[in-house]
């Protein structure tokens, strides 16, 4: 049995790791073509409060650039302003991947942390999986630099999209007759849930609620 086992661990090793390492340098190569030269920073004369980034820091995710192919490990961040994607594959190369080259990124992979640059006849840009269901809640994420001279934030701007589960994805407001127009089968049962809770405020975290409540009837 320990015979066997030795068998099939050196197999795995002298077949297995190298295409895993090939299919990653393969697809480095590719990425490297694509990747735009990263952009200067941004211009703070004055103080602007805040990031035009979404992360602090780079993040580690799986990078898909086809929905066939498997995945590239690489490092990265969102440039919410310019709404393109930040890739760093070592110290050395690093660049932006415009919104025009299809993606999803599952950072630290997570299924919870999900994003694409295309979503059906939506404008390129970035968007996020926020809930996942029956029906799928994203969340196309911007920043805008806001203020007066001198005074000047960056804030982000958020659109809320709903896809049913057969249908295209349709903007939504933070607000069940919203929600009710695009799934018009749940009517009733968003009545209910509204009289059930009451007057809650409408957050993203109470469209995620009513979401996951009606979907699971």
């Amino acid at each position: 049995m320990l015979r066997y086992f030795t068998i099939t661990l050196l197999f795995y090793l002298f077949t297995a790791i190298p295409t895993v390492i090939a299919q990653q340098e393969n697809g480095g190569g590719i990425i490297r073509s694509l990747l735009k030269p990263m952009p200067g920073q941004v211009a703070t004369a004055g103080q602007i409060k805040g990031s035009p980034l979404l992360y602090e820091d780079w993040q580690w995710a799986d990078l898909y650039l086809t929905s066939e192919e498997a995945p590239l490990q690489v490092w990265v961040n969102f440039d919410l302003v310019n709404e393109t994607l930040l890739v760093r594959i070592n110290d050395e190369v690093q660049g932006v991947l415009p919104g025009k080259n299809w993606f999803e990124a599952r950072v630290n992979g997570m299924d919870t942390d999900v994003f694409r640059s295309q979503l059906e006849d939506f404008p390129d840009g970035i968007y996020s999986i926020i809930y996942r269901g029956k029906v799928t809640l994203w969340k196309k994420l911007r920043k805008t630099l806001d203020g007066e001279p001198l005074r000047q934030a960056f804030q982000m701007v958020t659109v809320y999209l709903l896809q049913p589960v057969q249908g295209k994805c349709q903007p939504v407001e933070l607000s069940s007759a919203s929600i009710a127009k695009v799934l018009p089968q749940y009517n009733q049962a968003i009545d209910q849930w509204q009289r059930k809770h009451g007057n809650k405020r409408w957050t993203e975290t109470t469209i995620i609620e009513l979401l996951r409540d009606l979907t699971s009837i």
